[in-house]
């Protein structure tokens, strides 16, 4: 019971962005990221999960719906952190072109089979 509950209050928040009037912004991507990693470091804190960064360099602001892009990257991170049970979870960052921002999580756990 508790998964549905989850999963229809992350559809509910998702829901209530989709109907908000498009409101971009400069979003500066290298503290967006800091402190969803800062937010996420206690709920492992008793787990053998190292969480990091590894962002490259001087990243350029992105121009975005700051919200949305923190509910996008939260969501990344949580199923990350959700299955991994041993080992690291690490947010990273990567410039593509001039008026991009690219951003990876990389993680320690089982992934999806190859046959799903």
């Amino acid at each position: 019971m508790h998964r549905r509950r989850a999963w229809v209050e992350g559809f509910l928040d998702l829901a209530k962005l989709e109907t908000s009037a498009i409101k971009t912004e400069r979003v500066d991507v290298a503290r967006l990221v800091r402190a969803l990693v800062v937010d996420n470091e206690l709920l492992i804190q008793s787990r053998p999960i190292v969480l990091r960064t590894e962002l490259g360099g001087r990243l350029p602001y992105v121009l975005a719906e700051s919200a949305k892009l923190r509910v996008i990257l939260q969501n990344l991170l949580t199923n990350a952190l959700k299955f991994t049970e041993r080992g690291e979870v690490v947010v990273s960052t990567d410039v593509p072109r001039a008026d991009a921002v690219r951003v990876h999580v990389r993680d320690t756990g089982p992934g999806i089979p190859a046959n799903a």
